[in-house]
């Protein structure tokens, strides 16, 4: 039994090495004898999948035609499709500056697609910046020259990989011509546009962010207001705090401090008002009068500003701060009568709190 196993095994063998012979004769009978021409025509054929076997062929033949710059990109092409990036970044860069732009133009996309491949097969950082510098620099000329398809979000990726925010929001246009209900892009796109400054389009995304992201709403209002006051666009952005004030304390408060910014002192004091009303809190409510009284002062009400403290004088007259904050009031605006009646009005509660 164990002399046929023997056999069966040195059988095998034979019939190894004797595959591997005619396979090498096979090679230098294809490279040496077989006519030029047809090896070519079989190499340009779409039937060769055999990439790394032609390789061998090709790069033999270049041995022989050196100038020949069809086979030159058909080496690139191959060692693409081979997975040979470097050796397809390197024989493409030496076709891209060729007075042939058909051939310049596809040796630049094979080496482009080359440098892409090895960047994501490589885990070395230092080789990884290098080959990103080159994506960069590839991918500038190819937008370019617009030598890109239609394959938008292909495109896209390529360009936040470029990192070229100017192509990227270019692509993400396209695509969302395609997608216009993808909400992930359209914030995306939003924020390309504000970074590249196109504050027309980034508007136009914010108004659909607006209305169909509810979970963030405040969020898009804020950024819209934001790029608004950026552009002055004054009574956009007051039209825009006053309808969401509304519903809104956050943007009630942005309401009043967009007032005091525009220096329009009475309408400041009017919001802080509306807030006051709004609050609960002692406090609070305190604080938003005092705000309402000096927007008055700050514009030059003074007479103004005293007439509405002088409402609230008996709720706030107890503090002592608050006392002398009216006075303070009353006299900037010559109301000496508001004055006396403050420090009679204190004298008398001062009095009750004494049992006197």
């Amino acid at each position: 039994m164990s002399d046929v196993n023997d056999r069966t095994d040195e059988l095998y063998v034979i019939e190894y090495k004797e595959l591997l012979f005619f396979l090498f004769v096979f090679i230098f009978i294809l490279v040496t004898l077989f006519p030029k021409e047809l090896v070519k025509k079989e190499l340009f054929s779409q039937n060769d999948k055999d990439y790394r076997l032609s390789l061998v062929y090709i790069q033999d033949l270049l041995k022989k035609e050196p100038n020949n710059l069809s086979l030159q990109l058909l080496l690139a092409k191959k060692a693409l499709l081979a997975g040979r990036n470097r050796l397809a970044c390197k024989s493409a860069q030496k076709l891209m500056k060729n007075k042939e732009k058909d051939i310049a133009n596809e040796a630049l996309l094979i080496a482009f697609e080359a440098c892409k491949q090895e960047y994501f097969n490589t885990k070395e950082e230092k080789r990884k910046e290098h080959l990103r510098a080159k994506i960069a620099k590839f991918f500038d000329m190819i937008y370019k020259k617009r030598l890109y398809d239609e394959d938008s979000a292909q495109w896209y990726g390529d360009a936040r990989l470029a990192k070229n925010d100017e192509a990227a929001f270019f692509f993400l246009q396209r695509l969302l011509q395609k997608k216009q209900g993808d909400l992930e892009k359209i914030e995306e796109a939003f924020y390309l546009a504000s970074a590249l400054r196109k504050d027309k389009e980034a508007l136009e995304y914010l108004d659909i962010l607006i209305q169909r992201d509810p979970r963030h709403h405040d969020k898009w209002v804020r950024a819209k207001y934001y790029i608004l006051m950026r552009n002055k666009m004054y009574s956009d952005a007051e039209r825009l705090l006053q309808k969401e004030a509304k519903s809104s304390l956050e943007f009630a408060k942005m309401l009043a401090s967009f007032y005091m910014m525009q220096k329009e002192y009475r309408k400041a004091s009017r919001s802080y008002l509306a807030l006051m009303e709004r609050s609960s809190g002692y406090e609070q409510k305190k604080e938003y009068l005092v705000r309402a009284v000096d927007a008055l002062r700050a514009g030059g009400y003074a007479t103004a500003a005293a007439k509405l403290l002088k409402r609230f004088e008996s709720a706030y007259m107890h503090e002592k701060k608050m006392r002398e904050y009216m006075l303070k009031v009353y006299l900037a605006a010559n109301r000496l009568d508001f004055a006396h009646g403050l420090a009679k009005r204190t004298l008398y509660m001062l009095k009750r709190e004494r049992g006197l």
